[in-house]
């Protein structure tokens, strides 16, 4: 299936920022939050003017996890359960601040979903970056177990790929559902197709739960978004060490950490008997290296 990233819609203009919708009394808070952070809260201010409100007493009884709040992206809807919804209500607005819809597709955070043609992209990555924004930002204990076994996979790859392109740009870009402009950054590493690839894997690994319903593949889609993530890396810091004189020591430090990442595995929080995948050898790091350097060396030096 040929998958097609649409360009990121418009930022839209505050019509007011007037928090007068709140039924659940958790607007205030959640700007207060994110008064310090890179955060576009245009379309947060704007979706909240509208917003409907369900009380459903049966969101709990969900299929892999009770979350007690689920924003619905299309009619801009609120279903909550008020004696739980205190968990990850912060969750589902980070989803009504990051979605907007144009031209019959529903961009939303890192994901874009095309309802016509029961199509969607970035699911993983959007899902898994909307939990660590709300660990960030309103975390506490009781949701810091919650999330323990929750994205558990695409949340420790999210996370690499917010170092990589840095937390200012991620939490603008989530802000203003621009997938586009993640993936332009990552092309830069590792070229266009496997920007692409590189977010379908985690998809596929979050659509398998995780791994729990698939968990032979879902390591090898591992290894993959892995082994992506850890040749940019490589070409970051032989980018610094070349062009912007990165100390010798700093750099030797910094592809040490990486061939550790790229050499990670999965360890699931219950037992498995799979197949683990071939083992990430000393040789193909350097290989990898010297591939990514004299490419470098060759165009700049």
């Amino acid at each position: 299936m040929k998958i097609k990233v649409y360009k990121a819609p418009f930022i839209e203009n505050i019509t007011s920022r007037e928090l007068s919708n709140d039924k659940l009394g958790v607007f205030e808070s959640f700007v207060e939050g994110l008064k310090d952070s890179s955060f576009n809260l245009s379309t947060f201010y704007n979706n909240s003017k509208t917003v409907k409100y369900i009380e459903d007493n049966n969101i709990d009884k969900g299929i892999f996890f009770s979350t007690g709040a689920e924003y619905e992206l299309l009619g801009n809807k609120l279903r909550y359960k008020k004696s739980t919804c205190h968990l990850l209500i912060f969750h589902e607005l980070f989803h009504m601040a990051s979605t907007k819809i144009g031209n019959k597709i529903i961009y939303t955070g890192f994901s874009q979903l095309d309802p016509k043609n029961n199509l969607a992209f970035g699911f993983g990555i959007n899902e898994a970056y909307t939990s660590i924004l709300d660990e960030r930002y309103f975390g506490s204990k009781e949701k810091q177990e919650f999330y323990v076994g929750v994205y558990q996979i695409s949340r420790s790859i999210t996370s690499l790929l917010e170092e990589l392109v840095g937390q200012e740009n991620m939490e603008k870009w989530y802000s203003e559902a621009d997938l586009p402009s993640l993936i332009k950054c990552l092309s830069r590493y590792f070229g266009l197709s496997s920007a692409i690839r590189f977010i379908d894997c985690v998809d596929k690994i979050a659509y398998c739960n995780e791994g729990y319903y698939n968990p032979i593949m879902s390591v090898i889609w591992y290894r993959e978004a892995i082994t992506y993530l850890g040749r940019a890396f490589i070409k970051k810091y032989a980018i610094e060490f070349y062009l912007n004189d990165m100390p010798v020591l700093d750099y030797l430090d910094a592809l040490s950490i990486v061939r550790n990442i790229m050499d990670k595995r999965i360890v699931y929080p219950i037992p498995f008997k799979i197949i683990k995948s071939r083992k990430y050898t000393d040789r193909e790091f350097e290989r990898d290296v010297e591939i990514i350097e004299n490419k470098l060396i060759k165009k700049y030096v």
